[in-house]
């Protein structure tokens, strides 16, 4: 979940950097530094291969300074846009001289530094970043203007601060950031934050704190197509073939497709500001649902539960009589299931009365009588391997869940 965070946030089109090579090591830099040092990552995205392809970086050199990552670094990256931000547009040229001359290794699997397309002069700073001179440098020690720039950019850190710790916040609560919010959440965990740059530690205090339970903000945004595909997979332990490169590479292609079909392609935010739902005022998660998302959400997970997708001699599904069972003696009243299902599954409670209509017409096959469900469960697990008790149970256990899936409360965190 945190290395998407960073995907959206250090956002790169796949089909703009045009290497395979490039879009996994991007992936692989965002996961192994997803819990690690805000300004650690910082600085290895800005000269990592498919960054410096995305945003023009490879043809930033001193005869054709090129602004687009400089522009980013402090708009979307660290700073924000907001009043506190007071970077200027000299600020962006500047930055822009500093980052000349990095280019990729042939390959692509590394960046490499070309003192000879580097502008040598002194870059000069507004009065926002105290006036700062990067001087500049000949030969190898150029690329060292890099990490000076980063070391400048982070001096401004309650700025940095406040708006990274925003944007935690609304990936994991809401989008709604109150005054109220900002003095007695935002602010605290900023100043946290802001010590040592470390991820980890802000997470953990955020997603344990009293707040985070709060029950208003329980239900309160739409999935987004990966929550929903990984809350299935985790949730329901899906089973993905995997004992052959091919198995797994088809069964993974399958959720992508999906994901991609609901709006949120692996490696295709649709421009460098990432998916419009994490910041488009005033719609924001909203933008997930629409009348042509809707029905591939329920049928993706419909599909997944019932009849599972094909991967060549396997199947990639989820085990529902594998869930129903991990309720323990619970599994056998079906009042149970039904509320321990609801709880589980869905991010606001139903009523008692959708419960009930729930349990009558998929566990009890429309015959009020709880024993229609409790017998035919316990008749399965004293029996496995009669096909028609555990099909009995998995038609009435699969019914109730294609209508959780089909729930609007299903669609909410």
């Amino acid at each position: 979940k945190m290395t998407m965070f960073w995907h959206n946030h250090f956002a790169v089109e796949f089909v703009v950097v045009g290497r395979p090579r490039a879009c996994y090591d991007y992936f692989k830099l965002l996961r192994e530094n997803a819990l690690g040092n805000f300004k650690t990552l910082a600085t290895k995205i800005t000269t990592n291969p498919a960054m410096l392809r995305y945003l023009n970086g490879i043809y930033n050199t001193k005869n054709s300074p090129d602004e687009n990552y400089a522009r980013e670094v402090m708009e979307l990256f660290t700073l924000g846009k907001d009043e506190n931000s007071k970077y200027t547009e000299d600020d962006v040229i500047a930055a822009a001289r500093v980052l000349t001359g990095w280019k990729n290794q042939p390959d692509w699997r590394d960046s490499e530094f070309k003192s000879w397309a580097h502008d040598t002069d002194d870059k000069v700073f507004s009065s926002f970043f105290n006036n700062t001179v990067i001087t500049g440098k000949t030969g190898t020690a150029g690329a060292d203007e890099t990490q000076e720039l980063i070391d400048m950019i982070f001096t401004k850190e309650d700025v940095i601060a406040r708006y990274m710790v925003e944007e935690f916040y609304k990936y994991f609560i809401y989008y709604n950031i109150t005054p109220d919010i900002r003095t007695n959440i935002i602010i605290p965990l900023a100043d946290e934050f802001k010590k040592d740059w470390e991820i980890k530690p802000l997470l953990q205090a955020l997603l344990t704190s009293t707040h985070f339970y709060d029950d208003l903000n329980r239900g309160c945004f739409i999935k987004t197509p990966f929550d929903l595909y990984g809350n299935m997979a985790r949730t329901f332990k899906a089973h993905h073939p995997n004992d052959t490169v091919e198995k797994e590479y088809l069964s993974y292609q399958f959720t992508y497709f999906f994901t991609g079909l609901m709006g949120m392609g692996l490696g295709a935010p649709p421009n460098v500001s990432g998916w419009p739902a994490f910041y488009q005022i005033p719609k924001f998660h909203e933008m997930w649902i629409n009348s042509d998302t809707y029905p591939k959400r329920i049928q993706y997970c419909v599909y997944l539960g019932l009849a599972g997708h094909r991967v060549k001699d396997e199947l990639l599904k989820i085990d529902l009589l594998s869930y129903a069972e991990g309720f323990g003696a619970d599994a056998a009243d079906p009042n149970k299931l039904v509320n321990l299902s609801c709880e589980y599954l869905l991010g606001v409670d139903l009523s008692q009365t959708s419960k009930d209509k729930l349990k009558t017409d998929a566990l009890l096959s429309g015959i009020p009588m709880d024993s229609i469900w409790t017998d035919s469960w316990n008749a399965y697990l004293a029996d496995k391997t009669d096909i028609n008790k555990t099909n009995t149970v998995l038609f009435r256990v699969a019914s109730m869940f294609q209508v959780i899936f089909e729930l609007p409360e299903f669609q909410l965190h």
